[in-house]
């Protein structure tokens, strides 16, 4: 009976029976006053009772509600219900509970269909598909928040990888000059984004460089192969001439033995001339002496005759002395007078005989001075002779010896001419064979040319690659701070505080920034920028790890992550205009400067050669390493 009355009846009850078992003790205590005390204690204890029977069918009901509860909260089971006994306050609250648990039952089987949905489109994510959703709608609000943020994030992926997937089919079609939007997406997807602008900007960097080379390779190539042809024909004309050059030579070679032969006759005769003429020298010698013989002793007549005349004329003045005495002493001197007369006469004749002999000997005198100056003179000549004698058989032995030398020479010129016959033979053959190569190479530069006329890069690459190594170092760099952002991001979910992340200054890049301070490309504009950006980078890298470890906002850590990659993409454009200030340096330097690859330079080739040389790798450090930041 009490099972069907509320818990408030069942409470209005207590006070009804207090008041009605006080009535009934009044009724019997003005009946019968002695039994007052038993009335009393009766109706206490009834009331008691009364009170009791009512608490414990409200402690059942409660205790019912109870079990019912520890049931359900040791099991996820949501299909037990509480037992429903009765029509009280407690049954409706079991009833409501009932109806609250079909309604959880309702919504934990969506909920279980949404997770079902959400696991099954994991793995699809896991294997790589992103155009997959959560189609299942969930019965709980917050998990029906998740499932929508969960499609509006594959959403968002599958953008990004349509985008990701466009700009790698223009990169595999050659295109490197696709235009995408890096900003747009930020964390390890903008780092993606980044790199793809930095390969596409690094490989058109390589067909620019490609591309010109392959023009001046082109051009180089023709040259080669008229210059090859050319080689080839005159190394033909060449041989037909050394051919001819070395029957000549042979010739030649006849005609200077036959010419030493007769040197050397020549100089057995000039020897023999000049003993003959050092014998006509002794001879000569002979009749100067005799000449200075004769023009003594004609000095020795004249001397004598000088004597005659002085006796001759003492003699004549003896007779005239006689004759004086003679004619003194009269008849008797008559006798002396013609002695006188006859010594007179005789010294007058050895006085003409005197005259005459004098007149000869001056004669003599005069013709053996003659002689004597024409024998000195002869003596000189011969001297002279002897000279030019000796002198010619000296000019005849180095003729000699010089045709012996000459034909040693001949000799050797022969074995040279053919050696050079030989070699000019081979060189005609490597000649052909230079001008087949060059054809190969104007062929392999005319497909490296059409290679790069079907690529499409920006124009603007081919200003920064006049400095490959520069080019190498700076790429890398730009992927070093792209690794830098990602690796710091990929922390997040192991660290529990916030770090210090690398430096400006303690990067690659930074050293790399510090190591060309001071070159001449580092004093323009283009490099203050990249040292703003470049610091800009590390500080919003470390604003985003300390918000987002005090809890940032999603809004705010958005925010600050696309910064983080504008500034990267920035970072790229100020590394590009350094190179082109640097190129543009080096063009002032060098207004000729050739960036191109010639001929190898094992080909016997007399060529100009370039100023360009192939790539040298700067890199010291292996690439796949990132324990730098």
């Amino acid at each position: 009976m009490l099972d069907n009355l509320t818990i408030k009846q069942k409470l209005r009850l207590i006070p009804i029976s207090a008041i009605f078992l006080m009535i009934i003790s009044a009724v019997v205590f003005a009946i019968y006053p002695r039994f007052a005390l038993v009335t009393f204690i009766g109706t206490i204890g009834l009331l008691l009772i009364f009170a009791r029977t009512i608490s414990w069918t409200i402690l059942k009901s409660i205790n019912e509600l109870h079990k019912g509860f520890e049931i359900i909260n040791s099991s996820s089971n949501t299909e037990h219900r509480l037992d429903i006994n009765g029509n009280d306050e407690i049954v409706e609250v079991s009833k409501l509970f009932n109806t609250y648990m079909e309604k959880l039952d309702t919504i934990a089987i969506k909920d279980k269909e949404a997770i079902e949905d959400i696991a099954n489109v994991a793995k699809m994510m896991a294997v790589g598909f992103v155009s997959v959703r959560i189609k299942s709608e969930a019965g709980s609000p917050g998990l029906q928040q998740a499932v929508e943020g969960f499609n509006t994030a594959l959403g968002e992926m599958e953008k990004a990888t349509i985008e990701i997937s466009r700009v790698m089919s223009a990169l595999g079609t050659s295109n490197y000059a696709v235009e995408f939007e890096t900003g747009k997406y930020s964390g390890e997807l903008g780092g993606m984004m980044t790199s793809l602008q930095g390969l596409s900007e690094s490989v058109g960097d390589f067909m620019a460089l490609l591309s010109i080379n392959g023009l001046a390779l082109n051009q180089g190539a023709s040259t080669l192969s008229n210059a090859s042809n050319d080689l080839s024909a005159s190394s033909n004309t060449q041989a037909s001439s050394l051919e001819e050059t070395a029957a000549a030579i042979e010739e030649l070679t006849s005609n200077i033995a036959a010419n030493s032969q007769k040197a050397t006759e020549m100089a057995s005769l000039a020897r023999e001339t000049q003993t003959a003429a050092n014998d006509g020298k002794a001879l000569a010698d002979t009749t100067v002496s005799a000449m200075h013989e004769i023009s003594r002793a004609t000095q020795s007549i004249n001397d004598a005759v000088n004597i005659i005349e002085n006796i001759a004329f003492q003699t004549n003045i003896l007779s005239l002395n006689a004759a004086v005495e003679a004619a003194t002493a009269g008849d008797a001197g008559k006798g002396f007078a013609v002695v006188a007369q006859e010594v007179r006469n005789l010294a007058n004749r050895s006085a003409d005989a005197a005259q005459q002999i004098k007149l000869l000997a001056e004669l003599a005198n005069t013709k053996s001075t003659d002689g004597l100056q024409v024998s000195e003179n002869m003596m000189k000549g011969l001297d002279v002779i002897n000279q030019k004698i000796m002198m010619t058989t000296q000019l005849v032995q180095d003729v000699a010896n010089g045709s012996r030398e000459q034909m040693a020479g001949i000799n050797q010129i022969n074995s040279a001419v053919a050696q050079l016959d030989q070699m000019t033979q081979q060189n005609a053959s490597l000649a052909n064979d230079v001008s087949h190569l060059s054809e190969d190479i104007l062929g392999m530069s005319q497909s490296l040319s059409d290679t790069a006329a079907k690529t499409k890069y920006r124009k603007e690459s081919e200003n920064r690659v006049c400095r490959i190594d520069m080019m190498f170092e700076t790429n890398k760099l730009k992927f070093d701070h792209v690794n830098f952002k990602n690796n710091n991001f990929g922390k997040l979910k192991e660290s529990v505080s916030a770090w210090t992340v690398t430096n400006e200054t303690q990067c690659d890049l930074g050293k790399w920034i510090q190591a060309h301070n001071n070159e001449s490309y580092a004093k323009g504009p283009e490099w203050k920028d990249l040292l703003t950006h470049h610091a800009h980078v590390h500080q919003k890298v470390q604003e985003f790890i300390n918000r987002e470890k005090s809890g940032g906002r999603p809004e705010e850590l958005e925010r600050i992550a696309k910064e983080i990659e504008t500034d990267t993409t920035k970072v790229f454009a100020s590394l590009n205009k350094v190179r082109v200030a640097a190129c543009m340096e080096d063009q002032q330097i060098i207004p000729t400067k050739n960036v191109h690859t010639h001929a190898p330079r094992h080909i016997a080739i007399v060529s100009k050669q370039s100023t360009f040389s192939t790539p040298k790798s700067s890199f010291k450090k292996d690439d796949t390493i990132w324990e730098n930041f």
